[in-house]
């Protein structure tokens, strides 16, 4: 976060790389890997939301799916990370937005992201220096 606070004009340089490799293990690994995630896609959706945006133009919807399903039913930090991948896809007029409407409407609660990974990250100096 230090990144954001300090050099706002190099985040998107230092996320770029990312796009495609991302957008590959959406669509095709398994949950599993996704441990955490919600931190990043969190922080994402909030300092560069067509960054994720960009990501998800890259999922294939085939192959996602019964992923994201499984995601969406597995322990509680990968199924943040398919509810804040769900509700960023789901207002989406393409194929990843009718995938994010249908796990939505089969598990509604499960597929919402939880207050914490919606609310405004804040930054600080005073908390930069706290982490030295």
């Amino acid at each position: 976060m230090l990144l954001v606070e300090s050099r706002p004009d190099l985040v998107l340089s230092v996320l770029e790389p990312l796009v495609s490799p991302v957008s590959q293990k959406l669509s095709n690994s398994h949950p599993s890997s996704w441990r955490d995630a919600h931190l990043f896609f969190h922080a994402i959706r909030q300092f560069e939301p067509g960054f994720l945006e960009r990501m998800l133009d890259g999922v294939d919807p085939a192959t996602a799916e019964p992923n994201w399903i499984t995601g969406i039913k597995s322990p509680s930090d990968i199924r943040r990370a398919t509810a804040l991948l769900i509700d960023a896809a789901v207002s989406r007029e393409d194929r990843i937005g009718e995938m994010a409407r249908r796990i939505r409407k089969k598990y509604p609660s499960k597929s919402k992201p939880t207050a914490e990974d919606v609310e405004e990250i804040r930054l600080s100096s005073s908390n930069a220096g706290n982490n030295r």
